[in-house]
């Protein structure tokens, strides 16, 4: 899939699998509401998790082990662990109050 093709000079394969998932995920809002808002709900939650996901494993293994370099904006050891958990405390509140918030505003649409 990730192979390059000659004639364009871009993962043609690649394009085309993407191309037919989001069709196939478009096709979606033609079908049940419930089928449509539980994707757009899922793909939130997944993208706050890419936030999260690099910062989290960065607090399991440490920064040792991956900066070989000095930040250009160095926090030091104690400020850029507090930012770090700070932010995936961010992500989990304002995932969990984004899923409420839609949930409530949802039930609310439905019984107008």
């Amino acid at each position: 899939m990730s192979r390059i093709d000659r004639r364009f000079n871009v993962p043609v394969n690649a394009i085309l699998a993407v191309a037919l998932f989001n069709v196939l995920f478009g096709l979606l809002y033609l079908g049940p509401a419930v089928a449509f808002n539980a994707y757009i709900s899922s793909c939130t939650i997944f993208l706050n998790c890419s936030y999260a996901g690099p910062i989290i494993i960065l607090l399991v293994r440490g920064r040792d082990t991956i900066m070989l370099d000095r930040p250009d904006f160095p926090l030091g050891r104690v400020g850029g662990y507090i930012l770090n958990y700070v932010s995936v405390i961010y992500v989990i509140v304002t995932s969990a109050v984004n899923e409420i918030l839609l949930y409530r505003l949802r039930s609310w649409l439905m019984r107008c």
